[in-house]
């Protein structure tokens, strides 16, 4: 138990996504870290942190808990531009991990 507990206490930290390209002048962003590697990264970080999906048969309540978590955990890692449009997204499209994902994917 101390091992798991000590392991968290170590996790990396994420990545920040901007859906900046990298190459605007003092931008200090990874070009080559698009969307699909840093959400990759990201879904590794959630894991490590703990954050696993408790599956369909579930009770609902921890699946409602599940999906609070990982969307503050992905809003908390996007900045600039990736931030904005998250923000600017419906109050119930904000609340939905699956929601984001595409509003992201589509920018």
């Amino acid at each position: 138990m101390a091992e798991v507990e000590e392991q968290s206490k170590t996790v990396a930290p994420c990545p920040t996504f901007s859906g900046d390209d990298g190459n605007q002048p003092g931008s200090q962003l990874d070009p080559s870290l698009g969307f699909e590697r840093w959400h990759s990264k990201f879904c590794t970080y959630l894991q490590l942190k703990g954050i696993t999906d408790p599956g369909p048969q579930a009770p609902e309540g921890e699946r409602n808990r599940f999906e609070a978590k990982r969307v503050d955990h992905l809003k908390n890692f996007l900045r600039g531009s990736a931030s904005n449009l998250v923000y600017g997204l419906s109050h119930a499209d904000q609340g939905s991990y699956n929601r984001i994902l595409a509003a992201l994917c589509e920018a």
